[in-house]
């Protein structure tokens, strides 16, 4: 009987060694076709622009189009004028056909801590990773758009991209102007997302670095550290400096762009004050607009109209809500502002960044304070639900 168990056993081995052997012959076949396959088929994304594009561009109305824009000065808060050049009706729709163009397919191409031109972001969400910091730095890129140059452009399609060299030349002539990317194009939001995408990625491991947060609206760069560290503030602002001259570009030293702001300053990023743990507008403003309101109401003269009123009461009403698609009364909840619905346990969860999907909880915490540094302090600013979900 012993025997015959001990013949039952080393055949259930011998069984389930070839069964091991068979799988990986099969997982080896399959890992090759696949690699090969890489090869030989190019980026569904690219091919697909590529084709688009050059079909857009070889239009014979495209070809006619004139590239004359109208400049325009309007003035600045910060003083100054800001030079404006709208284009002329068809260069207009023709650029906001290549917009719509280059977002469907380089979308992934625009990094995470850019918030600015972008679908479900604003200066909230730009804001709130830096609530309630010790300090905050506040970096300014100088003529950010007027000093995107064709090398700019290249440095990103020729990498990321198959577009041939002569659709990209036209491309550039009708994207670019005599000021680099015009400001009142339809295509320079997101094409100034694109050539920072490389940039953002250094400043978010420079950032890392010494354990700060970092964002990035448009040409407004913003910091935050948990502790008034002399030797990291040093390493954020010398450090981003040379990132940028290193891509031709240089940080606005202007008076009032370089801010280094602690707790008993008005840290402000966009104009949202981030003292407390909660973003908000500045006390006098907020009083403003209660004062005005008040005089409209009782026939008295006022500092705003009625629809500029409006408009200022719905913003304060956006920032200072503590959740933007929950009930008030919860906290600001990072998954609620990517719109994510309260998780029941077993399903699978998508990050909202990236394309990451788990249906463990602690694998879905483990990868977003890794892999989305710049929002892992908001973990724990979840609303209820979530923080049941992730065991908070």
């Amino acid at each position: 009987m012993a025997d015959f168990l001990s013949f039952l056993l080393l055949a259930s081995l011998y069984l389930l060694a070839f069964g091991i052997f068979i799988f990986a012959i099969g997982f080896g076949i399959l890992s090759a076709i696949g690699n090969a396959l890489e090869d030989i088929v190019p980026p569904q994304a690219n091919s697909f622009l590529l084709s688009n594009l050059k079909e857009l561009l070889n239009k014979s109305e495209c070809k006619k189009t004139p590239l004359d824009y109208r400049i325009q000065f309007i003035p600045k808060k910060t003083g100054g004028k800001r030079r404006l050049q709208i284009p002329n009706k068809a260069l207009m729709q023709l650029q906001k056909q290549i917009d719509t163009l280059l977002r469907n397919n380089l979308s992934n191409f625009v990094h995470s801590h850019a918030h600015a031109f972008r679908e479900n972001r604003s200066i909230k969400t730009n804001a709130l990773p830096h609530v309630n910091q010790a300090v905050v730095i506040k970096l300014d890129i100088k003529d950010f758009f007027e000093n995107v140059s064709k090398n700019h452009l290249d440095a990103f399609f020729k990498a990321e991209t198959d577009i041939d060299e002569e659709t990209l030349s036209v491309l550039y002539e009708i994207v670019l102007s005599d000021y680099g990317l015009p400001q009142g194009s339809p295509t320079s939001p997101f094409l100034s997302n694109l050539i920072f995408y490389k940039i953002d990625e250094e400043i978010r491991r420079l950032a890392r670095s010494v354990k700060a947060n970092y964002t990035r609206y448009a040409d407004d760069m913003t910091f935050s550290i948990s502790n008034d560290d002399k030797k990291s503030i040093g390493t954020i602002i010398y450090g981003v400096s040379s990132i940028l001259e290193k891509n031709n570009l240089k940080i606005n030293k202007k008076k009032g762009k370089l801010q280094v702001l602690r707790k008993h300053q008005a840290q402000r990023v966009c104009g949202i004050t981030v003292n407390s743990d909660r973003t908000t507008i500045s006390r006098k403003q907020r009083r403003l607009i209660r004062a005005s309101r008040h005089n409209l109401q009782n026939g008295k003269k006022s500092s705003f109209t009625e629809n500029q009123l409006k408009g200022w009461e719905s913003f304060i009403d956006y920032t200072c809500k503590e959740n933007l698609f929950f009930d008030s009364g919860k906290s600001d909840c990072v998954w609620c502002i990517y719109k994510e619905k309260p998780f029941r346990r077993g399903q699978v969860v998508k990050c909202p960044i990236c394309e990451f999907t788990t249906n463990q909880p602690s694998k879905m915490k483990e990868h977003w304070l890794t892999h989305n540094d710049e929002q892992a302090l908001e973990l724990v600013q979840c609303c209820k639900y979530h923080k049941k979900y992730f065991n908070l």
